[in-house]
């Protein structure tokens, strides 16, 4: 029954949320570090955003750039622990190409899904009335949701992947692991982006002092979320890799 294998994809998700806020309870020592500088970066970004005028975008996206880059960096030694712990040997520079450069397949087959779209969309607006143009554009939305799920954990199975296997094999292995149980492949990007995106509800508020100040104090929760949520990611990979 759909329901109940989507109540079980819940208990399961849970279950391994848990279990990564325990993990990183119990080893807040080895963490800390990596949650203090993820929490640096938020702190600078949002002391640059309110120092830095509105309309200074150049500036404002370099920072964004810079920031990113640097929390990358943060991200591919939790998932290089992760595999110190569960597979008994990494190597960090190979993590972070291997992250870096799924990652970035990954986003090229997002955007160029929601480009087709997008292009779809206008044209059939040049042609039809809106409520038509929806109606035949919609399909198109299909590959866009297919490589947002099916892929979402290819830069985690390319770290965890032999060193012989290419792209094409790590893409294929990611989409018969997610296949396992799609429900839990699911609350896992939602809850990845989701969580994050919370925080960022920030930007909402008008008062330039308050914002300032509340993205200051939210700045080590969303750094420990982050932490986590990458953990997680591990975890549900590795639940979804052993199980038949």
């Amino acid at each position: 029954m759909p329901v109940r294998k989507i109540l079980n994809a819940l208990k399961v998700f849970w279950y391994y949320t848990i279990e990564s806020k325990k993990e990183m309870d119990s080893e807040i020592k080895l963490y800390f570090s990596h949650i203090l500088l993820i929490c640096l970066i938020c702190v600078v970004q949002s002391l640059g955003d309110f120092y830095f005028e509105v309309d200074n975008w150049p500036l404002r996206l370099f920072s964004k750039m810079l920031f990113s880059s640097i929390q990358v960096l943060i991200l591919a030694k939790i998932l290089y622990i992760s595999k110190i712990r569960f597979r008994g040997f990494g190597d960090y520079r190979e993590v972070l190409i291997k992250y870096l450069a799924f990652s970035g397949l990954y986003f090229l087959m997002i955007l160029l899904a929601a480009a087709l779209f997008i292009f779809s969309l206008q044209a059939s607006l040049s042609l039809f009335s809106v409520e038509y143009a929806l109606i035949f554009t919609l399909p198109i939305l299909a590959p866009f949701f297919y490589f947002l799920f099916y892929f979402s954990l290819s830069p985690i199975v390319a770290v965890f992947a032999e060193d012989e296997e290419g792209i094409v094999s790590i893409m294929k292995t990611t989409k018969m692991i997610s296949q396992k149980n799609l429900s839990i492949v699911f609350l896992n990007h939602f809850f990845s982006f989701i969580a994050p995106l919370l925080f960022s509800l920030v930007i909402l508020i008008k008062e330039p002092e308050t914002k300032l100040t509340m993205a200051l104090l939210l700045a080590f929760p969303e750094a420990f979320l982050i932490i986590m949520t990458t953990i997680l990611t591990v975890r549900v990979y590795l639940y979804l890799h052993d199980v038949e």
